[in-house]
């Protein structure tokens, strides 16, 4: 009985660190973009690079997903990354001030992205 027990603890143990570890850690191609951002003059704050931080890996998850079902269908592909890319750029400034904004248009960042 001891056994199962301990067995049991050990494994709720384990699952309760996984879930305060927090969101997946971001790729390299997640962590580039978000340096764009951090080395621009958006002057963006730690709650606004940690919303966008999460937007990003997200927008990767989907990307991959959407190479994987148009894989064959290079228009259908296309077409969808285009969707992506917009749906991507609109919720990156969503975690943006207006003044943020204005300035993400000004240096042409959605080029970056």
């Amino acid at each position: 009985m001891k056994k199962y027990l301990f067995l049991f603890l050990a494994c709720f143990a384990a699952f309760s660190s996984m879930a305060q570890s927090g969101s997946p850690k971001p790729s390299t191609y997640v962590s580039k973009e978000v340096d764009i951002l951090k080395n621009s003059e958006l002057k963006l704050n730690e709650t606004q690079i940690s919303r966008i931080t999460s937007v990003l890996i997200g927008e990767e998850q989907r990307m991959t997903r959407i190479q994987s079902l148009f894989s064959g269908n290079k228009i259908e592909l296309e077409k969808n990354l285009a969707e992506l890319k917009k749906h991507k750029i609109q919720n990156i400034k969503g975690a943006m001030t207006d003044l943020q904004k204005e300035k993400f248009d000004e240096l042409k960042l959605d080029q970056k992205f």
